[in-house]
């Protein structure tokens, strides 16, 4: 064995179990690749998944620590699937796929192991839930009139909700609903609407954490915090001013949120609130591509040094198999 080569290994290691941990910002930017920023300080730490095609977006699995699952779509093959990349390094470590004639449109990972495609057949709105070898386990139905399937996420004790969005009363607008699924039993939702005549396509995600559910917005709308009780959601609070262009919404530590998109030109803008004091605070993010933000996450990661270490043991790695 070379010796540089394990003391390399064996330091990306000891680095990975000894350092401290912060908040690490995973930022979709689409065909340019999934990027990473601290999301204290700004600072960009680099990006992978660049050559990821046919992507359509991208979470974080809570049953696999230190990995966010890409969906995939291979409409000229009739596939779909996903590709699963350790966050950290930017290595990827496991896929799988299957046959379809529907067009996924989104992919969130469950507690249970399970994936939730969020799928469009013909307009018609399900989400198929996948087991990781890309089994049907269940597949859940919207009420009629649904016409997109902006988000979907997991919360407590089994539950889950799902924002969609269908025509508004008045002509030309838009409503939009959050659909609660009470248990994983459950097939059929309990619709709320949040927002009807909406003249423009005014939010884009969700996240929960804590009883609350922030509902990102987009396009100069403001962000929603609400309280979950059941399958009855409260508005809790609004945060005023986002961005010209927002990617996705993400619950940090301590009651803290924030939102990543554009603000003016092609800068990248990160804005920081609290639930309780919903003021966003706006800071321009440098090195990061300045493209489009397709979605945002918080992840807790070693810190920005283990980081680079890691990436270099990653590659060092993969330099012995390829010697071998």
């Amino acid at each position: 064995m070379n010796w540089k080569l394990g003391t390399i290994s064996s330091f990306a290691l000891i680095a990975a179990t000894s350092m401290a941990s912060f908040e690490l910002g995973l930022v979709d930017q689409g065909t340019f690749g999934i990027s990473r920023i601290d999301v204290t300080t700004g600072a960009y730490l680099g990006t992978f998944a660049q050559s990821v095609s046919g992507r359509v977006g991208m979470s974080i699995d809570p049953t696999t620590p230190g990995t966010v699952v890409l969906p995939v779509y291979r409409a000229s093959e009739d596939l779909f699937g996903y590709i699963r990349y350790n966050y950290s390094t930017g290595e990827a470590i496991g896929f799988g796929s299957a046959s379809t004639t529907s067009f996924p449109v989104g992919m969130t990972a469950l507690s249970s192991g399970n994936l939730a495609f969020w799928m469009d057949n013909l307009g018609i709105q399900t989400i198929s839930i996948r087991n990781k070898n890309m089994g049907i386990v269940q597949t859940l139905a919207f009420p009629v009139g649904t016409n997109a399937i902006v988000d979907y996420v997991e919360l407590a004790n089994g539950a889950s909700v799902a924002l969609t969005r269908r025509n508004g009363t008045q002509n030309g607008t838009y409503r939009f609903d959050l659909n609660f699924y009470a248990n994983p039993n459950v097939i059929s939702p309990i619709t709320q609407v949040i927002r009807d005549n909406a003249v423009i396509d005014r939010f884009n995600s969700l996240d929960f954490l804590g009883g609350l559910l922030a509902v990102g917005g987009s396009t100069n709308t403001d962000s929603e915090i609400y309280s979950i009780s059941g399958t009855q959601a409260t508005l809790f609070s609004e945060a005023f001013g986002t961005l010209r262009s927002s990617g996705g919404i993400a619950f940090g530590h301590g009651g803290t949120f924030s939102t990543l998109g554009l603000q003016s030109g092609t800068d990248i803008i990160l804005a920081k609130a609290h639930v309780l004091v919903p003021d966003l605070t706006f800071s321009t993010l440098g090195g990061i591509p300045k493209v489009g933000v397709f979605d945002y996450d918080i992840v807790v990661a070693p810190e920005p040094t283990t980081l680079l270490i890691l990436g270099l043991g990653a590659s060092v790695a993969g330099l012995r198999r390829r010697a071998k």
